[in-house]
């Protein structure tokens, strides 16, 4: 079950505990991707979580670098061709943050324990 839920511009985004499922549907997701496209990510493989704010002219993104994966989104470009990104617009950055900081928080207590 879904805890939390973001829509974004290239596709749609819940996570829970457990993990983060992009759907990469839509228009412009088909367009770049081909159709119906799904990602799962595991918590326990993400390394780190990049965030770009959405501003009043630009789209911000979620981007998760997995420990297999040592490959880094750091501009928007890139973010919307990228299957582990969901880009937003700024009516989505309050949701965006929650995510960020609820896989943060799963990501850093992990790191703790071991």
């Amino acid at each position: 079950m879904a805890e939390l839920f973001i829509k974004g511009i290239n596709g749609q985004m819940w996570v829970n505990r457990e993990r983060v499922l992009i759907s990469k549907k839509g228009v412009l997701s088909t367009l770049i991707f081909g159709r119906g496209k799904e990602r799962i990510i595991e918590l326990d493989h993400v390394k780190r979580v990049i965030f770009q704010e959405a501003g009043w002219s630009c789209n911000g993104f979620l981007h998760f670098q997995s420990k297999d994966s040592e490959k880094t989104i750091t501009d928007i470009i890139a973010a919307r061709k990228d299957e582990n990104t969901l880009v937003f617009n700024g009516a989505n950055n309050t949701a965006a943050v929650k995510v960020r900081d609820f896989i943060e928080k799963i990501v850093n207590n992990r790191k703790a324990t071991e």
